[in-house]
């Protein structure tokens, strides 16, 4: 339902999204620095208000580019490249617990239950 909702919102439909709107996106995306990611912002604003996508790119900039929105970009974290949350902490503290687990079973199943 997004989806279409926002192919809506493009003239040039699923082709220019795919082909303009989501390499730009993934551009900004990779923004080292703060001032990259501003210019390459109002690049990309720019290109799709040439091209035609006014409303896109007003959507684009009211919900992206606004206060609330302003550390999507990978050199907005603290240390670049790291994302800010612990989901890769917590996934290998799962594998972790899971191969303690499996040791400790074996243990208690040769010393305790044999």
């Amino acid at each position: 339902m997004k989806e279409q909702s926002n192919v809506r919102r493009v003239k040039g439909g699923t082709h220019y999204i795919e082909t303009i709107i989501i390499p730009m996106v993934n551009e900004l995306r990779r923004s080292p620095t703060r001032s990259a990611f501003e210019k390459l912002s109002q690049s990309a604003v720019d290109k799709w208000k040439k091209d035609g996508e006014n409303t896109f790119a007003d959507y684009f900039t009211t919900f992206y580019l606004c206060p609330k929105w302003t550390s999507w970009y990978v050199g907005s974290q603290p240390l670049p490249g790291l994302g800010l949350t612990n989901n890769p902490q917590e996934s290998a503290n799962r594998q972790i617990k899971r191969i303690v687990k499996a040791k400790f079973d074996t243990f208690l199943s040769v010393h305790f239950y044999h």
